[in-house]
């Protein structure tokens, strides 16, 4: 798999703002059921975002409860912002461009497979020269500005972990490994290497059969302890 992904720590994006994304943490504040309250969980959906109702997968059991934003409590500090697009055959910009060429894009048989081309499941790549011009080796360029207020760390990952899991957990879960570090005697690389094990582990646990790659880039190391 060579998508790759990115993910920026967003302390001064307003996580409140609009609604909350789907991948983000958040704790159960008020409800009727009182095993419920206290109880964690990752919200999977945005059912109404008027009403701000959300479907929350618990971390206790994996149930499924729709929830009202005004009985959660978001812990999630940071908001999760992609940087780039994975180079899929299905992608509509990237099936037009192999069928422009003569190529064309094979849909799988059944649910749940990868979209092909030339029998490969990427459209940029660079070997797989055989398949030339249809899978290109060309780049997608993008110029990103940072915040330093607001940015705090890039994940580059393989689909291995994108296509699994979501942007805003993957933010979470690194936060949450690399603002509670107190112990001076852990370096920022010790941690970022912790952080990045435990997402590929986490992708693992939750059925990824496609290669694991994780890269952390700490933009700023005062801002994860909150200086």
């Amino acid at each position: 798999g060579g998508g790759s992904g990115g993910g920026d720590g967003g302390g001064g994006e307003g996580v409140e703002d609009g609604p909350w994304p789907r991948g983000a943490l958040v704790e159960v504040r008020e409800a009727v059921n009182p095993e419920l309250r206290g109880q964690r969980g990752i919200i999977i959906e945005v059912r109404s975002a008027a009403r701000r109702l959300y479907v929350i997968r618990l971390l206790r059991d994996g149930a499924l409860k729709p929830i009202r934003q005004s009985s959660l409590r978001l812990l999630s500090e940071l908001r999760a912002h992609r940087l780039t697009q994975d180079h899929k055959p299905s992608l509509e910009s990237e099936r037009r461009r192999i069928e422009d060429l003569g190529g064309e894009v094979e849909f799988p048989s059944g649910p749940g497979g990868p979209t092909r081309v030339a029998g490969i499941a990427t459209s940029r790549s660079f070997g797989s020269l055989a398949a030339r011009p249809y899978i290109s080796a060309e780049p997608d360029i993008r110029v990103v500005g940072l915040d330093r207020r607001r940015d705090v760390f890039v994940v580059l990952a393989s689909d291995g972990v994108w296509d699994i899991l979501e942007d805003q957990l993957v933010v979470d879960l690194i936060w949450d490994q690399v603002s509670s570090v107190h112990d001076s005697r852990l370096s920022p690389g010790v941690v970022l290497a912790e952080a990045a094990e435990m997402i590929l582990q986490t992708a693992l646990e939750q059925g990824s059969l496609d290669n694991l790659t994780c890269m952390i880039l700490l933009l700023s190391w005062p801002a994860c302890e909150g200086e």
